[in-house]
């Protein structure tokens, strides 16, 4: 039987895979912590965009809004999520 990979390289491989879910899984919760922080009508604009995968045509009409300011109040919004994910993993890493 011939064997494609080294013991070696399968170790690092399973290694960077586990470390890449913990860092996924550390971005979740921080994404979870960051989401509570939002207004109210931020995380509501979140929600109707991504938890119910409507477009973001759909959830203007949905909110009488129009599409160009639903996109700029969700890119304002995507922008602050990703500002606290990164500060809240730098805080803990800092502790």
């Amino acid at each position: 039987r011939m064997r494609l990979f080294s013991s070696d390289f399968i170790d690092t491989l399973a290694t960077e895979v586990e470390n890449s879910l913990d860092l996924l899984d550390d971005r979740r919760e921080a994404l979870s912590g960051c989401l509570k922080k939002l207004r109210e009508q931020d995380r509501h604009l979140v929600m109707q965009r991504y938890q119910h995968r409507a477009t973001t045509r759909r959830v203007a009409e949905s909110l009488g809004r129009s599409v160009q300011g639903t996109r700029k109040s969700l890119h304002r919004i995507r922008m602050s999520l990703l500002t606290c994910i990164e500060r809240t993993l730098a805080a803990r890493e800092r502790a």
